[in-house]
């Protein structure tokens, strides 16, 4: 964090950022926080520093008042991590054995939360594993660089530093899991699924908990099962083998694979993942919205999100529709399209073939 001290007082946890100034915040949950809630899941409260900060107690004196002091947005999110590190501390001396699943998208978690009986723990990844750099995911490095790239590329329209909190919490939760506890991984014939189900099995490597894999055969996103067959599959799954050592280390070999090159676009074909080139959808991005002028009586711009809607559904949803936005906006740059608006999201602005 820089120039800011920390100390914890469990619950408070006190950061010394000004020269007199210390911010005392009180962890109230045992959920991990983000820039976005970190105001809502806790209390914040200043306080003058008197002598050193190694001797500063918050029960020795009253907080400021009427005057307001502010933490710029990284020295915030820097506090987020402490907090969150020592909110996992706190976790891991309360551990539940509850079975865990393990799932590609927040979506399908809020669907096996509300489909699947209790008591179970579920763990949504937030990340699309499919587009952007993989390379060392393993170290911080790779981490950085993937969130640097997401962040350059990718117009999710979060806010800033949202994903990357959410990621880290979502590992955080995934190094929680207590051994012994069954863990299910669900994962079905979508790109995004088949990495993200290797690349738990590797963050799982050293726990010995059963994981046990469920796929959902039925159809190609899981993210699109009603509750009813979430639960009819799961109960047809729950009793599968755990996987063996040997299928584990395959898993793991075909995850640290992945993470070996610098590619930012993945499909999958032929039962099997494969690493293809950045402009890969351009063409037919290209195409599609030749194909959309010929159908207007006379031709004109088409907004972004209309078109990439139709290539979205031309392709199944095989492609994120974020990273279709991303290789629209190459194709402008690079003079192959015009376009009118502000290309802050893709329903603000137009695009037509030069």
């Amino acid at each position: 964090m820089g120039t800011i001290q920390t100390r914890v007082v469990y619950p408070y946890i006190y950061f010394h950022m000004k020269e007199d100034i210390v911010f005392v915040y009180k962890i109230e949950t045992d959920e991990y926080v983000t820039l976005l809630n970190v105001n809502d899941c806790g209390e914040w409260s200043t306080y003058e520093l008197h002598h050193s900060f190694e001797q500063f107690n918050h029960y020795d004196q009253q907080p400021l008042e009427g005057r307001g002091y502010f933490m710029n947005l990284e020295d915030l999110h820097q506090a987020v991590q402490e907090i969150n590190e020592h909110l996992q501390n706190e976790r891991q001396s309360h551990e539940l054995a509850h079975p865990y699943h393990l799932v590609s998208s927040e979506s399908t978690a809020g669907t096996i939360r509300f489909s699947l009986k209790s008591p179970k723990m579920v763990i949504g990844f937030p990340d699309d594993l499919a587009i952007g750099p993989l390379w060392k995911l393993n170290e911080e490095i790779g981490q950085a660089t993937r969130f640097e790239w997401l962040n350059d590329h990718i117009n999710y329209e979060l806010d800033e530093y949202e994903l990357e909190e959410k990621v880290l919490n979502s590992l955080r939760e995934i190094e929680d899991i207590p051994p012994h506890v069954p863990i299910y991984i669900w994962y079905a014939d979508h790109v995004n699924e088949q990495i993200s189900m290797r690349y738990f099995v590797n963050l799982l490597r050293n726990k010995p908990n059963d994981m046990i894999l469920i796929k959902s055969s039925r159809i190609h996103y899981t993210s699109n099962m009603e509750p009813d067959m979430l639960q009819s599959i799961f109960e047809e799954n729950k009793d599968n083998r755990p996987l063996s050592s040997e299928e584990r280390l395959q898993l793991q070999r075909e995850w640290n694979n992945l993470t070996e090159n610098n590619e930012v676009l993945r499909l999958w074909k032929k039962n099997e993942i494969i690493q293809v080139a950045a402009d890969y959808f351009d063409k037919e991005i290209h195409s599609m919205l030749i194909k959309l002028h010929a159908e207007q009586e006379q031709r004109d711009y088409i907004i972004a999100a209309t078109l990439l809607a139709a290539v979205f559904e031309e392709f199944e949803g095989k492609v994120s529709l974020f990273y279709l936005e991303y290789r629209l906006r190459s194709l402008i740059y690079n003079g192959k399209l015009a376009f009118k608006g502000i290309p802050r999201s893709m329903r603000h602005y137009r695009v037509m073939i030069k």
